[in-house]
């Protein structure tokens, strides 16, 4: 205390504290709970697109929005436009069906209608009518331009092909007229018009995905169906094409595939239609395999390498030689026997043994691994086989034989194998050409191996292959 302050009461310091008032804080409060409730009343009404066509046909506000049949909305309003030029459809999409309220989704009207597609809108011929949708993509978009036709195919999958067909004159060519393989549709005509220089008729085809391995490089196009009328001796032959459901509604295009059909083409590949196929087209009989999926998910197709056998024989020292496929695995080289080990008249020294471009050593030791199976404890630069090779069956199953990897493979139906010992016989019926000599199969429904196809003088086999371990 300093002189002068003595009697002096001390001073409070007073400071006020900053509170928060509740009469602020309850109406933030309710703007946030209004805002959310706003929020989610605007996600459960859905989303709004308006659609213009060029005619109503009989729609009216209540009809449903579909997608493959299910109903994902509303039409809201039917009026005319200001301009008198178009339809405006007001759609009101249910929670959940965003996808078609972006651009690129698609909107027609179903109604009856009979064309070489089929019969579509039966439904509607008594009820009413539907607007039918199909999804669009990622930037959101309220408007659209709805599509007087029904598309032709309207689900586009991966692993479709489309190629183009070029003819003469358009024919029985339009949008909906089916493609045929065998009389089983396989696919349908997107469009027909004149080439850029008008010299040809152009087609686009679109081939479903099951069925794109019977579009291969020497395939061949014709017209099919329709009504052929001639004379003889006073009386007028008419003849029908095909059935009668394709007679009446114009015709149809077929195919054929020859057996080696040089391989599976890709989108945009182009082919001569004509009027009509040559004899040779009609007796073609590839075995080719189809199917949406030709493995279960998750198996993998061996990549076995080409490999040919050359030895010298007889007095004048002739060079004769065998092909066929070995697959490289963690022990070796498995292949058939005939195409691992010299034959019995080859020159001592003269025989040699080339796979995936490599001379590979025949002093390893050779394992027998099967019935008409060897292991040559050799390597050269592949994949390899890493899988195991699955158990053997006692009842013929449906098979796949893989060759050259880029290539079809080769289906081996149940029906054409009969069980035998140490493998499965292919009946003598079916063909199997020698190419097929050394091929892998596998189930097609576990997509395990099973062992290796050997083609001999006597026909053809399935040979089980001996068990191996799975890597660890």
């Amino acid at each position: 205390m300093t002189p002068g302050d003595e009697g002096r009461l001390p001073q409070a310091v007073v400071k006020r504290e900053r509170r928060v008032s509740l009469a602020w804080l309850l109406p933030l409060l309710v703007l946030l709970l209004a805002g959310w409730l706003g929020f989610r009343a605007l996600a459960l009404r859905g989303s709004d697109v308006l659609v213009l066509f060029e005619q109503g046909y009989g729609l009216k506000p209540g009809d449903e929005v579909r997608y493959h049949g299910t109903a994902i909305g509303e039409v809201r309003g039917v009026e005319l436009d200001p301009a008198a030029q178009a339809i405006r459809v007001a759609l009101r999409l249910e929670p959940g069906a965003e996808r078609f309220a972006r651009a690129g989704a698609r909107f027609w009207i179903v109604r009856p209608q009979v064309s070489l597609a089929g019969v579509r809108g039966l439904e509607t011929l008594l009820g009413p009518r539907h607007v039918a949708a199909l999804p669009g993509g990622a930037a959101s978009q309220r408007s659209f331009v709805g599509l007087e036709e029904p598309l032709i195919v309207d689900d586009m999958r991966p692993g479709d092909l489309e190629i183009l067909l070029e003819a003469a004159e358009r024919g029985n060519l339009g949008p909906g007229t089916p493609v045929t393989f065998r009389e089983i549709q396989v696919g349908t005509v997107l469009s027909a018009g004149l080439s850029a220089d008008a010299r040809t008729v152009e087609a686009r085809v679109h081939i479903q995905a099951e069925y794109v391995p019977l579009i291969q490089e020497k395939s061949r196009f014709w017209n099919a169906g329709g009504v052929g009328a001639s004379w003889g001796s006073r009386l007028l032959w008419m003849e029908l094409g095909g059935s009668l459901a394709r007679v009446l509604l114009g015709g149809s295009v077929a195919l054929a595939t020859p057996e080696d059909g040089g391989g599976v083409v890709a989108t945009g590949h182009r082919f001569l239609l004509v009027r009509e196929p040559e004899e040779e087209w009609l007796e073609w009989e590839p075995a080719i395999a189809v199917g949406s999926a030709l493995l279960p998910e998750g198996a993998e197709a061996p990549r076995p390498v080409r490999a040919r056998l050359s030895w010298r024989e007889g007095l004048f020292d002739r060079r004769k030689s065998r092909s066929g496929w070995l697959l490289h695995t963690r022990e070796g080289l498995l292949g058939p026997a005939d195409l691992l080990s010299p034959p019995a008249e080859a020159k001592a020294g003269s025989t040699a043994l080339e796979a995936a471009g490599t001379v590979v050593p025949l002093e390893a030791p050779l394992v027998p691994c099967g019935a008409g199976l060897l292991l040559l404890e050799a390597h050269v630069v592949a994949s390899v086989w890493e899988r195991p090779v699955g158990p053997r069956t006692s009842q013929a199953v449906e098979c796949l034989a893989f060759g050259d990897q880029p290539a079809t493979p080769l289906p081996l139906p149940a029906q054409r194998l009969e069980p035998m010992e140490g493998g499965l016989r292919v009946q003598a019926s079916f063909t199997v050409d020698a190419c097929w000599h050394g091929a892998c199969v596998l189930s097609r429904e576990t997509g395990e191996m099973l062992g290796m196809l050997l083609v001999e003088e006597g026909g053809a086999r399935i040979a089980f292959a001996g068990a191996t371990e799975a890597p660890k």
